[in-house]
Order: structure tokens, then sequence, then C-alpha cells
């Protein structure tokens, strides 16, 4: 044979969490919870020594309190096939005896009889304890008062005597013993009509004795209290009233009477729920919510009814659209036991069970900021039946283009752009179908933003001790200027500084702020500028090409380049300084004038001009000379003499003398000339020309300082070869 051989692994440990108990708690404290586990999951269970009990198992289990005492709970978890048992946990908790008060009852007698037995009456029981189930012995009640005592009020004095109790705490309250006259007295109390709780809180009683004397009022028994002669209805069911007199000097107690106040119970009303769901939905009367249960007086309410109603309905399964019957009845529904006297379920009401189109909802991706000018912006929805969404703008958008539905995936989209800024919305909406019930609006509200519009202080560079210049600004693209200023904003900007003609090189804030500026759909971004004060301005004169090389008789230019320095401001005036003997000299144009500002980059624009040089191609006979040819003059000089000649004889002879005398003058000026003008004179020849040869050609430039009050020049040569 073979042996067989088991393994037994060991069991897996577990330990048990017990959280604290308060202590001490007073006899009468309503169930405490115990709210102990295991790490295993496994279940407690639960062991007490002590006034108490345990109701439920693990974690919901509850410690029911039965007398004063020490109390001793004890968790513990015998393990399974798993788990090994766990280490027991106890906790101990004192229960305290609850508050009772012993109160001597008032009592009477008539002059000179003993006195009665006193009796005592007992306040404050709970848990359904009575005297009788929860004390023993008898409390001591004693008076001054004897057979002989006279008419009058005499204390009741109660202590302990041989009364004890292991679940209460005694206090004593002492009475009073009035002792009356001897004559008799009758109490009427006529019956009291039963009433329905709730109808009334309180009920004014009137019972009167024959001697006059005010009647006093106490309740034997009943859900009822009473304060002089109003009587407060604290429940349903039949409340007794005993009516006492007892007496003074001279009327001995009357006996007392009793009435009886039935106090009806109230109706409670249990109305179905009205109930709407929609198509698709299974019918299932299980899970109808409870009914509304109406009628409760005062603070009461629907937890003094446990239970659940039954419903009966003629919808079933999944019903089509459509109003259904929905009825109600008691099904377990009562009143809880402490209520029972004061309500009674007595009408069932009906209601209706609607069967809707199922409902659907519209979702749509967040919009992102929207801005004056920005867009066109997209808007996506979808409806969760999959259904075409609508779209409905208001505010300062438009739509740019119809709504687009995707079949395959119902999504919907549109697109709108800005016409203006403010608040805007956006309302989508889907109708619904036979199938879908409309969905509720989405609307989405949002702002349209104004756009940025940068206001820009213009750099500007100023010669030092030059006025400051006239402060310009750009917005956005557009340099200021009233035309330039876009139709959307109104107003200038202020712009100031600190630069004043005195103020030293160097870089200053042009500050721009708001002034009248306005735009409705804009808001400004203000950026500041500089002005550069910077030495004072000059100028440079440069030559292309710098030398020229001309054929006697012809002509050359080359172009001027005057270009300010240090944002030179002013006019310059260019001049050509000593040339050659028959060599002319033209600068075109001879005038510039310069704003004294930069470019953004920091550049400043310089201007051109041109210098034309020419010369003469005839004999040279002479040196260096600036004026026109001899023979030029000569040419023009006699043929004038010689026509005023022959004028003067065609007017006569009286003016023939005269006549020739001028044209002999003439002759002898024209023949002196022509014979200075052989020997070298400052007018040269008809026939000379310029004279080969290298020489230089200064350009000369005059300009005037800021402040006016002094010159600034310059000059650039040119090298002049004439062949």
């Amino acid at each position: 044979g073979y042996d067989v051989v088991w393994a037994v692994g060991s069991a897996k440990s577990q330990s048990i969490t017990f959280l604290p108990l308060d202590s001490p708690v007073r006899y009468g404290t309503s169930q405490i919870a115990l709210d102990a586990t295991a790490s295993s999951g496994l279940t407690v269970q639960y062991a007490v020594t002590g006034p108490a009990i345990v109701s439920g198992s693990g974690s919901t289990a509850e410690l029911n309190v039965t007398g004063a005492g020490v109390v001793t709970v004890t968790v513990q978890q015998p393990g399974d096939t798993e788990y090994s048992a766990a280490a027991p946990v106890s906790q101990t908790i004192t229960i305290t005896k609850a508050s009772l008060t012993v109160s001597a009852a008032d009592a009477s007698k008539k002059h000179g009889q003993p006195n009665p037995a006193f009796s005592a009456i007992y306040s404050g029981f709970v848990n359904n304890d009575t005297a009788a189930t929860a004390l023993t012995g008898q409390p001591t009640i004693t008076t001054t008062a004897t057979t002989a005592s006279g008419p009058g009020i005499y204390p009741l004095t109660i202590s302990q005597g041989s009364l004890a109790s292991v679940n209460y705490a005694f206090t004593f309250v002492d009475g009073t013993l009035t002792v009356t006259g001897t004559a008799s007295q009758v109490i009427s109390f006529p019956a009291l009509a039963p009433i329905t709780y709730g109808q009334a809180s309180s009920l004014a009683l009137n019972a009167t004795a024959s001697s006059g004397l005010p009647v006093q009022y106490t309740v034997a028994s009943g859900p009822g209290k009473v304060s002089g002669s109003t009587l407060t209805i604290e429940g349903g069911g039949t409340i007794v009233i005993t009516a006492s007199q007892p007496g003074d000097n001279t009327y001995a107690g009357a006996t007392p009477v009793t009435q009886s106040l039935i106090v009806r119970p109230a109706s409670l009303t249990v109305t179905a729920p009205a109930l709407s769901y929609p198509f698709g939905t299974v019918i299932d009367t299980n899970s109808f919510p409870a009914p509304t249960i109406s009628g409760f007086v005062g603070k009461d309410g629907p937890s003094l009814v446990a239970g659940s109603a039954q419903y009966t309905t003629n919808a079933s399964g999944m019903p089509q659209g459509g109003t259904y019957s929905l009825n109600v009845s008691r099904g377990t529904l009562s009143v809880v036991p402490a209520a029972a006297d004061n309500y009674v379920l007595a009408t069932f009401v009906p209601s209706s069970l609607i069967i809707t189109p199922a409902t659907q909802t519209i979702s749509n991706l967040p919009l992102p900021p929207v801005s004056y000018g920005g867009g066109p912006y997209s808007v996506t929805s979808t409806a969760s039946s999959g259904l075409p969404v609508s779209f409905v703008a208001s505010g300062p958008i438009a739509f740019s283009g119809s709504n687009v539905t995707d079949p395959s995936s119902g999504v919907n989209s549109v697109s709108f752009y800005t016409t203006g800024v403010g608040p805007a919305t956006l309302t989508l909406t889907q109708a619904g179908n036979a199938d879908f019930a409309a969905a509720s609006p989405l609307s989405l509200h949002f702002n349209v933003n104004k756009a940025e519009l940068d206001v820009q202080a213009v750099n500007q560079i100023l010669e030092e001790g030059a006025p400051t210049p006239a402060l310009t600004y750009r917005i956005g693209q557009n340099v200021q200027g009233f035309q330039d200023i876009p139709s959307v904003v109104s107003g200038v900007p202020v712009l100031t500084t600190s630069v004043t003609p005195d103020s030293p090189p160097g870089t200053y804030p042009i500050v721009v702020s708001l002034g009248t500026l306005a735009a409705t759909n804009y808001y400004f971004r203000f950026i500041n500028g500089t002005l550069t004060v910077t030495p004072p301005g000059k100028f440079t004169i440069t030559a292309n090409p710098s030398s020229l090389t001309i054929p006697s008789g012809l002509s050359a230019s080359a172009t001027l380049t005057i270009s300010p320095v240090n944002a030179y401001q002013g006019t310059v005036t260019l001049s050509c300084g000593q040339v050659p003997a028959h060599v002319t000299c033209v600068v075109s144009p001879s005038t510039y004038s310069f704003p004294g500002s930069q470019n953004p980059d920091g550049s400043e624009n310089s201007a051109q001009g041109t210098i034309t040089v020419s010369t003469s191609a005839g004999t040279v006979v002479g040196s260096v000379s600036q004026h026109p040819s001899v023979l030029q003059l000569a040419g023009f000089l006699f043929p004038g003499g010689l026509a005023f000649g022959i004028l003067a004889w065609r007017r006569g002879e009286s003016r023939l003398r005269d006549g020739m005398a001028g044209f002999i003058l003439l002759a002898t000026l024209v023949v002196g000339f022509l014979t200075m003008t052989s020997c070298g004179g400052p007018n040269g020849l008809p026939s000379a020309k310029a004279a080969p040869g290298t020489s230089t050609v200064t350009i000369n430039g005059s300009g005037t300082t800021p402040s006016g009050t002094g010159v600034v020049t310059t000059s650039a040569p040119i090298t002049l070869t004439i062949q």
C-alpha cells in the first residue's frame, strides 16, 4: 500500500480594529453603534458582560443599554480555513444612573381631620420603566400639620426613606398640605366633545366650583398636559382630566370631578407620485418612488410611517408613449407604534404615469476667447440623439456660413465672425422628433473683447540747442496724421517729453497717454518712444566721381551727396570755389533743407545734387578769365552803333550831327576795347579757350546752427583735368 501524507500550511494571521466607544453614558441612551472590523474581512462577533445586549452583527451592530453599571464589549473573530483566530479586543464603558424626580403630591384635608395618606409622583423614567419595575421601597413624606392645625398651607417634606433603584438617581421636590374649612362645595365640569388630533393644539377647560373658588386641573392620564385652565393636546387617544378645588378657610375641598377628552387620530392621505419616463424605459413598480403622505400635525413627518406602498398600473414592459393610470394601496404601510394613536392611513389617491419621448441633451466644445476682428470662430456641437443642431446668434456676431452636420458622427459646426464688441450669445437648439423630445436650449454666453491697437510714440532725434520738435505717434501701422487715423478711432493721445533747448545730449522718453483717444472696438496699448538729443548737427559733402577729365570745349558732371550728421536741421547752400579761366561751374540745386529727424532704424536721409563743369574751346591768348568773349561783345556793340547812326540820319539833318557823334563814340569804344583785350586784358578774347592742365575745384557748403546764431561750413574737393 501507499502512505498518504497531508501537508497543512500555516493559517494567515488577522487583527481586529475596534473604534473607541464613548464613556461614560447615561442609562436611557439610545443604541450605541459598534464599529469593529477584521483585517481578513471576515465578520466579527461580539460578547457582552454587564447590563447591555448586542443587536445586529459585524460593523453594523448596536449596543443596547439595559441598566446602569459597567459594560465590557469583547470583539472576536474565530477564523476559518484560511485565517487563524484574531486576538480578541475589549472595551469597557460605564453606564451612569438616569435622573428621576420624586415629588411629594400636594394634598388637602378639612380642619379637625387627621392627616391623609401622602403619595409621591415620579417623573423621568426611560426605556418604558415604571415605579413598579424600576423602584423598591417608598420615600418618606412628613408635615408639620396635625389634627388640630388650623386652616392654611403646610409643607410636605419628602426624603428617600426606603426608596432605592439600581438604574436611577433621585432628586426630591417638596409639596404642600392645604387645611381647609368645613363648608361643603361641589364642582361642575361639563363633558368634553371629541376632537381630531391636529384640529386644535389646546383647549380651554371650564369647570366651576359652587363656592366660587378657582378650580384646579390635573391630567390623570393620556397625551396632554395642563397649565392653569388650558389643556395642551400632545397626541391622539383619551385624555383624562381631573378638576379639583382644595378649599380654603371656609370651604372644605370639593370632591374631584373627572372628564375624558377623546382625541381621534388624524387622517393621513397617501398620494401616488406623478411619474414620467422617457420612451424606452422598462416599467418596474418596485422601483417607483415612495408616495407623498400628507396630513401630519406640527413638526411630525413621514418618518412616522413605516413600510412600502403597493402600486398597480396598466403600463407594463416597455410601453409606448402616452398616459397610464397609477394606483396606490396600503401594501406594508403602517403608522409606527409610537404614533399609532395619533394617525391613521385613511385615503389613497391615484396618479398617472406618462411615457414621454426620450430626452436628449446638447453639448459643445468650449469656445476660445473671442476678440473683435478675430476669427472666423468655429462652434462644434452634438445632440445626444444624433439629430441636427440649430444655431441662433445675438449680439455683435454674425454667421459666416450655414450649419453643417456630419451624418455619420452627428457633429454640427458653424462659423461666425465679429461685428463689434460686447456681450454675445449663441443659442443651440434641437427641436426633437417622434422618438426624442426637444432638447433644452444651450446658451453660450461670451464677450467679444476689444482688439488691441498700439499707440506708439515715434522716436526722434534732436540737435542740441534746437527747439523741441512736434511729437508724433503711430496708431497700428498708420503714421500719425489726421487723414491716417482709422475712422474707428477718435481723439488724439497726449505726448510729453522733458526735453528743452537747454537739455544736454542724451536719450529722453517720449511718454504717450490716452488723451482724448476713444475707440468702440479697440483698447489701446501705449508704447513710449525716445527723443535723442545729439551734439550739434553738421553735414558732409562728397562728390562721385571725385575727379573729372574734360576735353576742351566740353562739359562733365559729378553727383554731390549732402549727408546730415547728428540729425542736422536747417538749410545748406552749395557754391563753387575758384575755377580756372574759361571754365564755368554750376551746382544744381544750390539749396537743401534737412528736418533734423532720423528713420526708425536710426539712419538719416541724405540729399543729392549735381555739379556741372564746362570749358571753352577757343584759341588761348590770355590768362585766367571768368568774363564773356570780347568778340561776342564787339559783335553786339558795332551793329548797334551802326543802326543808331542810320536812325539818326533818317530823322533829319538836325539830328545828323548828334547821330554821327554817337556812332563815332561807339566805334572808338569798340576799337579801344579790342585793343585792350588783345593785350591779355581781364575779359579775354573772343577766340580764348581754357588752358589744359590739372587743378582743384572746391565745393563749399554753408548752413546754420539750430539756434541760428552760428554757421556750419564744410567743403569737398574735385580734381579737374582739362585736355
